[in-house]
């Protein structure tokens, strides 16, 4: 039918032969689709994937470590680690794993290196009005 989505199931060995990539690539690559939530298995422990369908950011909820850091992202339009760190009480590390999974997800964009990283929110997410 028109408009209707349809799956197209993919194994890896297929992916990697479509692309033209060794196994390892694939494996890695397949991982980090599953990871985006890109593509999953079609049924537990089994070898074939499906696209997910899309879905807009707006329509997810928001992780809750995104709602609380929503003041300091509408104050400063950016968010550092030791933001991160001052608001959710948690140590270096953690902060960086949760800015870590807060860009995987799209929800903010890393601008900058090292000591001077900073997450900016992705498109205009927290205008200012």
């Amino acid at each position: 039918m028109p408009g209707e989505d349809r799956a197209f199931p993919l194994g890896q060995f297929t992916y990697q032969k479509l692309a033209a990539i060794d196994i390892y690539t694939a494996s890695r690559d397949i991982k980090d689709l599953m990871r985006k939530s890109i593509v999953r298995l079609t049924k537990a422990k089994g070898r074939v994937y499906e696209a997910v369908s899309a879905q807009r950011p707006e329509a997810r909820p928001q992780p809750p470590e995104l709602i609380a850091l929503e003041p300091v992202l509408r104050e400063k339009e950016f968010v550092k680690n030791e933001d991160i760190r001052r608001v959710l009480g948690m140590s270096l590390l953690q902060a960086r794993y949760i800015a870590r999974r807060l860009v995987e997800q799209d929800w903010l964009i890393p601008e900058g290196k090292m000591r001077g990283r900073r997450y900016m929110p992705t498109r205009s997410r927290f205008d200012r009005s």
